[in-house]
């Protein structure tokens, strides 16, 4: 006769089995995810090893020899230095702005009371339901009825109002930052623009730094945009410089996967360096908001 400790022992094992088996389907699909979402990055860099016959005619993950030579093609067709500069001053420019103007706004809305406050956060909402692109067109004639196209200033200016920022910085502040320590500021004869640079920014800066690191991976990977402002090719950014790459007599994908390569590489560096922060950010966000 079975005792009751061995049935128990027995449910235990099976218990413990299932898990096992369990954990193990689990991360063989995890794993398999991971492969799917990672294939499209291997395959560019690994093609960008390899020179225009390899790449046309066969697939294959194993590195090509042909990177010097893709390299000279895309040296002798465009101004990589140039470009990588100006997409740089481009996405640091948008990234300040809209890290320091949006929390601004993203503050005011959850800590001043003003007539009117939740009318402006409906609104902020409400801008991050409409896609962007319907306003392209409208957009290219503002610019353009300014004298403002083949310029940074379009791709740039806007950046100030970055629904985006202001809704998760208004959201980290409601909890994150307490309405007796800005009371006690106030008393003290401290101004609010005082108030924002000593106390806020600071308190804030996990949410402002998540947010800016998004802002600027967005700006260095934009192409839309860029494309309907920019026309000079010295102005071009890293993006828009694929076009001239290649042309209907000429088709080097050796060299356009280079650039991808690279342009890429940064964006998925700077990620990877800050995931971390990036990652605790976001917990706190959800957690304060």
């Amino acid at each position: 006769m079975v005792s009751l400790s061995q049935q128990k022992n027995k449910r235990n094992a099976l218990f413990r089995k299932g898990l096992i088996t369990s954990s193990i389907w689990l991360y063989a699909f995890l794993v398999l995810v991971s492969v799917v979402c990672l294939a499209p990055f291997l395959i560019v860099f690994v093609n960008a090893t390899r020179s225009d016959t390899e790449v046309v005619q066969s697939f294959t993950l194993i590195p090509g020899m042909s990177f010097s030579a893709n390299w000279n093609t895309l040296d002798s067709r465009i101004n990589f230095f140039r470009s990588f500069l100006n997409s740089a001053f481009i996405a640091i420019s948008v990234t300040v702005l809209t890290c320091y103007f949006g929390s601004m706004c993203g503050y005011s809305l959850a800590k001043l009371k003003f007539k009117g406050r939740k009318a402006v956060f409906s609104l902020v909402l409400l801008t991050m339901i409409v896609p962007w692109q319907i306003g392209l067109i409208g957009f290219f004639d503002l610019m353009n009825s300014y004298g403002l196209l083949d310029s940074y200033w379009p791709l740039i200016i806007p950046s100030i109002g970055n629904s985006s920022m202001v809704f998760f910085t208004r959201q980290y502040m409601e909890v994150a930052v307490e309405t007796e320590l800005l009371d006690a500021a106030r008393m003290s004869g401290a101004g609010e623009v005082r108030i924002f640079h000593s106390f806020i920014l600071p308190i804030a800066s996990p949410a402002i730094f998540t947010m800016g690191i998004f802002a600027f991976i967005g700006s260095w990977n934009n192409y839309l945009t860029p494309f309907i402002i920019i026309i000079s090719n010295e102005k071009f950014t890293l993006p828009l410089t694929l076009g001239l790459i290649n042309n209907p007599q000429e088709f080097h994908p050796g060299a356009t996967y280079l650039l991808l390569a690279i342009s890429v590489g940064i964006a998925v560096a700077i990620f990877a360096l800050f995931s971390k922060s990036i990652f605790l950010g976001l917990n706190d966000g959800s957690l304060k908001g």
